[in-house]
This record gives C-alpha cells, sequence and structure tokens, in this order.
C-alpha cells in the first residue's frame, strides 16, 4: 500500500505527506515537523493529493515489479521519517515509541527480502535503524528522564543489534551509488563502536557531515554538521556556525545546543537565554523537563566561572 500510495503523478512531497497520514497514523503537526514546516502546509499536501486522487481517478494499486524501483525512494523516504518519528518523537507526552520503530524495521526487512528492492540503500537503511535501535534502553533512565548521548551508560547498548547494523552496513557497500542512508548509517556506526563519549572521534564525523551535506542538503544536516564541528574545533566555532543557519530558529532543539556551546564556552548568562527560549518552544514534557535541569544548573555554573 505504500508504493501504491508513492504513485508518480501525486508531487513527492504529498505521496511522502499522504503516506504518512493514512498509512503510517502521523497526526498532520508530526508530519509537518518531520518537514520542518506548518500543520497547515502539510494538511494542503495531503488535502491536494486526495482531490487529485479523486479527480483523476488515480487506481491506488500495488505496482508491478518493474514499478517498484520508481517508487522506492519515495518509500524508503517514509520508512526513514516514520522509524525517526518512533526513535525520537514530536508527541507531547512520549519521547519514544517503539512500535513505531519497530514497524518501520518490519517493512524495510520486508524489502530487503523481495529481489528487486534488495538495494545497497535498502540495506543502509536498515543499518541505520538497527544502529540507532541498538541506543533505545540507555536513551531514559528508571524516572523517564532523557539521557543524552554523553551521559549514556553505553553497557546497556544492544550488541546484537550493532552487530546486525554493521553487517547490513557492510552488504550496503556493494554497488556504486552511495545514497544518504550510507552517510547517515556511518555516522551512527561510529557512535556505537566508540566506547565512552570522550573518545568520539569528531573530526571523522564531520568529514561524514561534510559528505551528507553534498548529497542532502538541508538545515537539520547543518545543524548536526555544526554540532560536531563545535567539538571537533570549538564552542565557539559551533555557535558561528549554528547562527548560520537559517530556518531553525524557531526550534527548541536549535537553540538548546546554541545553550550548550554557550556552556561549554563559559558564557552561562547567555546559555541561560537560550535554554529560556527552547522552554517556550518545545511542546515535550521530557524535553521540558531536560531544558529546566539544565537552567537549575546554572547558578553553580556561574559561581564556579
Amino acid at each position: 500500500m505504500m508504493f501504491a500510495c508513492c504513485h508518480p503523478a501525486i508531487p513527492p512531497e504529498s505521496q511522502i505527506a499522504l503516506t504518512l497520514k493514512t498509512l503510517g497514523g502521523l497526526s498532520t503537526a508530526e508530519i509537518a515537523n518531520a518537514f520542518l514546516t506548518t500543520d497547515d502546509t502539510i494538511a494542503k499536501r495531503i488535502y491536494r493529493a486526495r482531490e487529485k486522487i479523486k479527480q483523476e481517478n488515480i487506481k491506488l494499486d500495488p505496482p508491478g515489479v518493474f514499478d517498484l524501483s520508481y517508487r522506492l525512494d519515495n518509500v524508503l523516504r517514509v520508512l526513514y521519517l516514520l522509524f525517526n518519528e518512533g526513535y525520537y518523537s514530536n508527541h507531547s507526552d512520549s519521547l519514544i515509541r517503539e512500535d513505531l520503530c519497530v514497524e518501520a524495521m518490519r517493512l524495510t526487512y520486508l524489502l530487503i527480502h523481495h529481489k528487486a528492492t534488495n538495494l545497497p540503500k535498502v540495506n543502509a537503511l536498515i543499518a541505520l535503524m538497527c544502529l540507532q535501535s541498538s541506543r533505545l534502553d540507555a536513551r531514559t533512565n528508571a524516572l523517564g528522564e532523557i539521557v543524552l548521548l554523553e551521559d549514556q551508560d553505553r553497557s546497556k547498548w544492544n550488541q546484537p543489534l550493532i552487530q546486525q547494523g554493521l553487517y547490513f552496513l557492510e552488504k550496503a557497500s556493494t554497488g556504486d551509488v552511495l545514497s544518504e542512508y550510507h552517510v547517515e548509517a556511518s555516522i551512527a556506526s561510529i557512535h556505537a563502536m566508540t566506547d565512552k563519549f570522550e573518545a568520539t572521534p569528531w573530526n571523522k564525523l564531520l568529514t561524514l557531515y561534510e559528505t551528507l551535506s553534498e548529497l542532502n542538503p538541508g538545515p537539520m544536516v547543518s545543524f548536526n554538521r555544526a554540532i560536531v564541528l563545535g567539538h571537533a574545533m570549538s564552542a565557539e566555532a559551533g555557535i558561528h556556525e549554528l547562527k548560520k543557519i537559517t530556518g531553525l530558529h524557531d526550534n527548541y532543539l536549535y537553540q538548546t545546543a546554541i545553550g550548550n556551546f554557550y556552556l561549554m564556552k563559559g558564557a552561562p548568562k547567555e546559555a541561560k537565554l537560550s535554554f529560556e527560549k527552547a522552554l517556550l518552544m518545545t511542546k515535550s514534557i521530557h524535553e521540558s523537563a531536560l531544558i529546566k535541569r539544565k537552567i537549575s544548573k546554572l547558578p553553580l555554573i556561574q559561581h564556579f566561572y
């Protein structure tokens, strides 16, 4: 049905939005967040897609084997976004929705087991999902609070999933086409194989993000690249790169990242301003609690400096 919804007569972004809504069960707000746009824009895309189907009497029948490859990229995008919503949910009271992660992985496994879709980019996507999923148990503590990557107990990372991810990443290395999923899976593999946060090879990650920026330019790729740059070079460099990005100033993750770099730089007053902006922007109770914990520690940091 996902292949059917990704009909070439429908504009690509509308295909993806329609599929996430009707088959993925995501809300308009969740889809809008994935596209970094407004609820109204997504609602219009879905409406136009449905109207086009109705007016042109488009048959949403499963395509034949020959047509699968022409629709595969948008189906992969749907699965990628579905997994991301599960891994880092934008639901107000759910940080992780494992059901979405599991379903996205299940459907991607089905693609691997079909000879027409068992391609390197599909193996790269399932590798990424396995490597990311390996950290799920360590991302929250017993109280349900967010545990950041630098504070996670890496002994809780699921080693069989990491090994499975590395296996699929190796399978994805065949062929001569490099997809964004190859690069993202490689980034995830570096984190998965690093024993402690302090040993993270930031320069290697920066090189991968440079490649990702060429393959899939966009504000979120630039955002992640800026964070890696800040760790590889300096907090000041990270802040400088973040401030060059347009379109994310109303995003709580963006403001939190700037606040984190101000802390690294030894500027708690500026950090507090950024954290307070982030607090106004997030709808997640878990993210709000994390930001509040950061703010509550600022007086101690300010006194230290």
